[in-house]
């Protein structure tokens, strides 16, 4: 069984979610747009998945890349994050 293999499916959820954020934000560069990502209930996120998702945000913010997330959580997701990634607070 062969399988299809393109970006953002190595397996590895850093990776792979930083990779789909970087593309997308290339695209909408691109043709002059961007995009917006919604995350609901960002609280209940494994700490390996919230790491990747702070992780994706940085390298498109480094690059200047045209997306933006909003996310929505308890309170608590600001102490969640500082204690994932120093910078993320």
């Amino acid at each position: 069984m062969l399988k299809a293999r393109g970006i953002a499916d190595t397996g590895d959820k850093q990776n792979d979610l930083m990779e789909l954020f970087v593309h997308l934000g290339k695209v909408g560069q691109k043709i002059g747009s961007g995009a917006v990502i919604f995350i609901d209930e960002v609280q209940y996120l494994k700490d390996d998945e919230f790491e990747a998702l702070m992780a994706a945000i940085h390298r498109c913010n480094q690059l200047g890349l045209p997306l933006v997330i909003f996310a929505a959580g308890l309170p608590k997701i600001a102490k969640i994050a500082g204690d994932i990634k120093s910078y993320a607070e």
